[in-house]
């Protein structure tokens, strides 16, 4: 990710450290995590996770591994996208879910990196962003 990425988390965890996960993964855990669910994590989500643990950016979720005290029991990236994909969401087999709208529909990357919502409503997959690193800029950190 880039630095000014980097930045403007930091900045927000600063101001608001309840926000983010407490402890961060070692990479043996983040690696045990990407293979419990048959995918490779990206870089940029990676680091994410290694800086971060998991967190609240903006008004959305995002998964990792680490409690997020303001995110409840609902934290987890393998436990969240384990019980998408038990309950049959479409895509979410390939996928691993980093996030939720707000309205119950799963955020996932895409094994080419394309970070995705299933729409229940409308039945369909739609693209976010590119990347993760642009999803957090353009729908988390969108109004900072």
């Amino acid at each position: 990710m880039m630095a000014s990425t980097f930045d403007r988390l930091d900045q927000e965890f600063a101001k608001f450290p309840i926000m983010r996960a407490s402890d961060t993964p070692s990479d043996e855990e983040v690696a045990r995590a990407a293979s419990a669910l048959g995918v490779t994590f990206h870089d940029d989500y990676v680091a994410f996770l290694r800086r971060y643990g998991g967190a609240m950016v903006g008004s959305l979720p995002v998964f990792g591994l680490g409690p997020v005290k303001v995110m409840g029991n609902r934290w987890s990236v393998v436990d969240v996208t384990e019980w998408f994909r038990d309950e049959g969401w479409p895509g979410t087999h390939t996928w691993y879910v980093i996030s939720e709208d707000g309205f119950g529909n799963p955020i996932g990357v895409t094994q080419d990196g394309r970070v995705v919502l299933f729409d229940h409503d409308a039945g369909q997959e739609q693209v976010l962003a590119a990347d993760f690193e642009h999803f957090l800029t353009e729908h988390c950190l969108q109004t900072r």
